[in-house]
């Protein structure tokens, strides 16, 4: 099934986002442009996780948490023994652009949902679609087959009718019968 399937996705992306940070371990001891390369890359991969996740965005936090939560507080933790407040405020920064994320994953997931819907219903309407024309088919044939029988039922009379007027114009009438005879 697509839930449990998802949920092992998600599982993996936790652990894959989990390995990702393991760089964090020694962030202290990192330059600050070290720090600064390493926040690039965390925050693009995240930011790269919305679109291949939309559908699914219990996927995405599964992914993008384990990242930049460790990420904010590596930030924060290393301003504070640094007593910087530019790391400080990038801590802050970061925790601010996650939570931008989770809005963007929020809004693709709606529009994921919305299409698949559109999608469905007009598969739907399609195959409603198909049965009415299927339907109609079946109609146009009665009605020719009908109107086959019934041509042929109206023609046999009159044909009957012709073949004995015909038959009266063979024999001698007076004037005002033959006369009659020859308007049929």
């Amino acid at each position: 099934p697509p839930e449990r399937q998802a949920g092992q996705v998600a599982r993996l992306l936790a652990l894959s986002g989990l390995v990702q940070i393991g760089p964090l371990a020694g962030f202290g001891a990192f330059s600050e442009l070290e720090r600064a390369g390493l926040s690039m890359i965390l925050m693009a991969t995240a930011t790269a996780s919305v679109a291949t996740t939309s559908g699914y965005r219990h996927v995405f936090l599964a992914y993008a948490l384990p990242m930049l939560l460790p990420l904010a507080a590596a930030w924060g933790f290393t301003g504070a023994a640094e007593r910087s407040i530019a790391a400080s405020v990038i801590g802050l920064l970061v925790l601010l652009y996650l939570g931008f994320l989770v809005g963007v994953s929020r809004q693709a997931a709606r529009v994921f949902d919305e299409a698949c819907r559109f999608r469905y219903g007009e598969q739907q309407l399609t195959r409603q679609l198909a049965r009415a024309l299927e339907d109609a088919s079946q109609a146009n044939q009665a009605k020719t087959r009908f109107l086959a029988a019934a041509s042929h039922d109206l023609r046999q009379p009159l044909h009957s009718m012709n073949v004995l007027v015909a038959t009266l114009g063979l024999r001698e009438l007076d004037p005002a019968t033959r006369e009659v005879v020859t308007l049929l």
